[in-house]
């Protein structure tokens, strides 16, 4: 993907424009019409010559009559047949230029609908719009929906076979549902053989709107989870800081206090009790102080994995007082112990 570029939008495409769709209506009442017309009329042109056959024999002549009737009726014949090659020839042509116009909405939909980010969305987009519409390059200009102050987002792609030139430029609105959210612009647009329709580019733009709206509100929902679950995990951890680790701190500095009594160290049993106490009670600290560690560092979005990893060894490093080395096939990072008073 190159740098955005500003392009002229020399000509719009009406964006209320219908889609193509297999049963057209109009269609279906166009090959009624057809076919009234092809059994109707050439029954009344017979009947009406052969109705006039005695009234032009009688006037013209019993020999040349019958022949200019004849001829009448050859040239009638060849006349309805051309007006009828000529309607089916039309009806072809709009079946496939209909054609030609869903297989470009579809790939485009296609290409869209299996990406899930608007990047990639714009990327799988443009690529298929190069494809099916053969233009020299496509530019996609969407404002963000979250903050219309940001700056739009603009994705530019070249295509690797065709060069500028051709109509002009083609621009056509992104629509998700009746709101505009930005443009697409073709450049370079061969007209022998790109043959879309104005309602086809309609189709085209109303995809990309929609799958980007979709990846990017995906996006930004997926943020305020990551957002939501990483404040859940610092409330936890305060209340497991606040409670649980002050409760078990405290614990084992009475147990401590208490196993220093004069009574309780005349007593080996009760003193080997209480010392066991206060162990267990030193080691459940440490394992709370290290899920509040884990709680807290987990799942930063602004961080990369190393950089997490890196920020865990350094805190367990200065609280543990124990020298604690991170190896990676990427790097090596060591992580100097610090002296912690006991």
């Amino acid at each position: 993907m190159r740098a955005s570029v500003a392009v002229s939008e020399d000509r719009r495409i009406d964006p209320s424009g219908a889609l193509p769709r297999p049963a057209d209506t109009a269609g279906e009442e166009r090959l009624r019409r057809l076919r009234v017309i092809a059994l109707v009329v050439p029954a009344a042109f017979l009947l009406l010559v052969l109705l006039a056959r005695g009234t032009i024999v009688r006037t013209v002549s019993p020999t040349n009559g019958h022949l200019l009737l004849d001829g009448v009726l050859v040239a009638g014949t060849l006349a309805f047949s051309l007006v009828m090659f000529s309607f089916i020839d039309r009806s072809y042509r709009a079946l496939l230029q209909q054609n030609r116009d869903l297989a470009a909405i579809d790939a485009v939909v296609v290409a869209a609908r299996g990406a899930y980010t608007a990047d990639a969305v714009a990327h799988e987009s443009l690529e298929a719009i190069l494809q099916t519409t053969g233009a020299a390059s496509a530019r996609i200009a969407a404002a963000h929906p979250t903050d219309p102050r940001r700056t739009a987002d603009t994705w530019y792609l070249e295509s690797p076979v065709r060069s500028g030139g051709g109509s002009a430029p083609e621009t056509v609105p992104l629509l998700s549902g009746p709101e505009a959210i930005g443009s697409l612009t073709l450049e370079g647009i061969d007209p022998a053989t790109s043959a879309l329709t104005p309602a086809a580019y309609a189709g085209i733009g109303r995809a990309i709107g929609s799958a980007l709206q979709r990846a990017r509100y995906m996006s930004h929902l997926q943020q305020e989870c990551h957002d939501a679950a990483l404040a859940e995990r610092d409330r936890i951890a305060r209340e497991m800081h606040d409670s649980l680790a002050q409760a078990l701190g405290a614990a084992h500095f009475r147990l401590t206090a208490i196993g220093t009594h004069p009574d309780v160290e005349s007593s080996p049993e009760v003193h080997h009790e209480l010392a066991d106490l206060a162990a267990t009670c030193h080691d459940a600290y440490g394992d709370v102080r290290e899920a509040i560690l884990g709680l807290r560092e987990a799942g930063r979005a602004d961080r990369t994995l190393l950089q997490s990893l890196d920020s865990y060894v350094e805190k367990f490093s200065r609280q543990s007082g124990i020298a604690t080395a991170l190896v990676t096939p990427w790097r090596g990072w060591t992580c100097r112990p610090t002296t912690r008073s006991r």
